[in-house]
């Protein structure tokens, strides 16, 4: 299962590389709300199988292209050597940085923390149980929003998942490390379109020069940049290395009368 997980990621990145429509536009996104299914292969020490489950999550994008979100995640595995069912619940909240592909498509890379809860502990000890209880978790991963249309997506996910738990099968103490999977979909509600009016390559709500004139070179604040100080933007500048205290005239070139 593993290597169809990996066969799977490899797809969509070659998807998530080609070039997006140039009619399409590169959007804010503000909430995502999405639902996928999920597959889940435990550490030894949890004496788990690996099982399918599914995953819900909510976000909120930020600026920077930052965006924080929680997840649950759940899996009904079985365990290893008596194949006794179990359960594993993850509700986790992460940092995600994203990576725009393109005009609908993104990648990201996913930090944050969250808890575990296994199957609710018992006074008598069963013999080929799995874990039990509550436990902290670590969560990192890496993913692909794949664009369908500018507010629906597909998307993919690799996860790993660091805890501790009382390991079933020594009765000590032991750190974990769970890998897993989910693949989905998520819709981005209250998307809206980015535009740029004067087409200086600064959205127009982060513009701080609006109406730039055309050929103007601007800074990231969309506000024309002038290296030689001479009063001739950058770009319309045909002369842009002027003497400082050179009169010029409307190109940017000394004025010789």
């Amino acid at each position: 299962m593993r290597t169809c997980l990996y066969a799977a990621m490899l797809a969509a990145t070659a998807l998530a590389l080609r070039p997006a429509p140039v009619r399409a536009q590169q959007r804010r996104y503000l909430i995502e709300v999405g639902g996928a299914g999920a597959y889940m292969t435990f550490d030894k020490a949890t004496n788990l199988q690996s099982a399918f489950g599914g995953a819900g999550r909510l976000g909120l994008w930020l600026p920077l292209r930052l965006s924080v979100e929680g997840e649950a995640m759940f899996t009904s595995p079985r365990t290893t050597s008596a194949n006794l069912g179990w359960t594993a619940r993850t509700i986790s909240g992460s940092l995600l940085a994203n990576i725009a592909i393109g005009n609908t498509s993104s990648a990201f890379l996913r930090a944050g923390y969250g808890s575990t809860m296994y199957r609710t502990c018992t006074s008598v000890s069963v013999p080929g149980s799995g874990p039990c209880g509550r436990s902290g978790v670590l969560i990192g991963g890496a993913g692909f929003r794949l664009g369908i249309t500018p507010t629906v997506m597909l998307r993919l996910d690799g996860i790993t998942s660091l805890a501790k738990v009382t390991s079933p099968v020594t009765g000590l103490s032991e750190n974990i490390t769970n890998y897993g999977g989910s693949f989905g979909l998520s819709f981005m509600l209250g998307s809206k379109s980015q535009t740029d009016a004067d087409k200086d390559g600064v959205y127009d709500r982060d513009d701080r020069c609006p109406g730039t004139a055309p050929g103007v070179l601007v800074d990231q604040r969309g506000c024309p940049s002038d290296t030689d100080k001479d009063g001739v933007a950058d770009g319309v500048d045909r002369c842009p290395t002027t003497a400082p205290g050179t009169k010029v005239d409307a190109t940017g070139c000394p004025l010789d009368t």
